[in-house]
């Protein structure tokens, strides 16, 4: 097994990768082009154009904000995180194991290098079955550190397009967002702080990314009343969950409940033609909750029994809350990601260790102004998401509302879900 260390030595860009990396983005940006091309010269023939060819623009353009900004690491000029982090110490060595296994014909459900031997298929974050990992484990076993700096980048790119595919689903209430409205949030979105900072845990990356994927199949069945979306809402769903991270494939689950609640509301409050069934919505989300179950239960099941032997098992409430986020961190980190730095204690609270909500002032000034400026038909559609927000901020305030301890009781595991460590792992 391959071992990256970590000391004074500094990485050098390596000749040869840059040159191959020069080469492969100038044949990707030839083949954008050319596509681009072609859906141009459709588009202009047809009435009324659909403007798909801009939609591809959108996707080059950000991809190469992605791969500018990373341009160091993909080249191999540096290493991300700088520290190794648990991409180097946890994730490498782990998918590494599966892979060996892999190209020897082995299913990896028991490792036996881990203590004195460990169910492998019961660690939910061993992501040997999500697609993209099957695929490298099985054409590159011996696939280097560099490749895993490669899919976060990737991932990040893909929740980006995905906010982008998302909002441009979306009616206000007949017209889709404008193009460069979605593009301002795509990038937004794929830059987002918890995501940037969390570069070294692939796996929440990763199942964060199909977030707004997820989202955007299921407000499409929403839309049209086809019973088809709410299934892909829930193959892509239990592909998102496959990339291992419990905490975040909770996030999806409760970010589909409040916008089935949200759409529920806002439709009583809008007249509706005749034959219209007002609680299609709820059975929409039972079908892409059951079908994700289904999908996912190769990983989940085991991960459910092993859960009872981890240590989150004897967590007590003071565990669950120990990061909670203070109201005046909250407010402050929204704007600005370094008021308080990373992780100083004793800050107006406890706080041991916790990631700000960052957005900046620019995408609250453009949310601000998108719910005051809209009219009022669009004003309603904007509240569930909102409400979406709304609520995440409220439960990452963790004991100082009384929203955390009712989810506490109400949803299983949820309370071993709060902290940083691995949900179902030893640590």
């Amino acid at each position: 097994m391959t071992i990256v260390y970590y000391g004074n030595d500094k990485p050098s860009i390596h000749p040869t990768k840059q040159a191959m990396t020069l080469i492969w983005s100038a044949l990707l940006i030839f083949i954008w082009l050319v596509v681009m091309g072609q859906l141009y010269r459709r588009d202009r023939d047809r009435q009324p154009a659909h403007g798909l060819w801009m939609d591809v623009l959108a996707g080059g353009l950000l991809w190469g904000l992605v791969f500018g900004f990373f341009w160091r690491t993909l080249s191999g000029a540096a290493y991300q995180p700088a520290d190794g982090g648990d991409l180097v110490s946890f994730l490498f060595p782990t998918y590494r194991f599966a892979a060996a296994e892999l190209a020897q014909g082995w299913l990896p459900l028991w490792n036996p290098t881990l203590y004195g031997g460990a169910p492998f298929i019961g660690d939910i974050q061993a992501g040997f079955l999500y697609p993209p990992h099957l695929a490298l484990f099985l054409i590159n076993p011996n696939f280097p550190y560099a490749t895993l700096q490669g899919l976060a980048v990737g991932h990040l790119f893909w929740a980006g397009l995905g906010m982008y595919v998302l909002l441009r689903t979306l009616r206000w209430p007949e017209q889709p967002v404008s193009r460069p409205a979605a593009f301002f949030a795509a990038v937004t979105f794929a830059f987002a702080d918890p995501l940037l900072i969390h570069f070294g845990n692939l796996n929440l990356i990763a199942v964060l990314s199909w977030l707004p994927w997820v989202l955007a199949a299921f407000v499409r069945g929403l839309q049209t009343s086809r019973w088809l979306w709410p299934g892909v809402a829930g193959l892509l769903f239990a592909v998102s969950s496959y990339a291992g991270h419990a905490q975040s494939t909770l996030y999806i689950g409760l970010a589909l409940v409040i916008l089935t609640i949200g759409w529920m509301i806002t439709a009583a409050y809008e007249v509706r033609p005749a034959g219209a069934r007002p609680w299609q919505p709820l059975g929409m989300l039972l079908a892409t909750a059951l079908l994700t179950a289904l999908l996912a239960a190769p990983i989940l099941l085991p991960a459910l029994e092993l859960t009872r032997y981890a240590t989150r098992a004897e967590f007590t409430y003071q565990d669950t809350v120990a990061y909670s986020l203070a109201p005046t961190q909250m407010l402050a980190g929204l704007v600005t990601p370094s008021l308080f730095g990373r992780g100083p204690a004793l800050h107006w609270s406890l706080w041991e260790r916790v990631e700000l909500p960052y957005l900046g002032a620019t995408a609250l000034i453009a949310a601000f102004c998108g719910i005051v400026l809209a009219l009022p038909a669009q004003r309603r559609r904007l509240w569930m998401w909102v409400g979406m927000a709304s609520f995440g901020l409220i439960v990452a305030l963790g004991v100082y509302t009384v929203v955390h301890g009712w989810l506490t009781l109400l949803l299983p595991m949820f309370d071993q879900s709060a902290r940083r460590a691995p949900l179902f792992s030893g640590r």
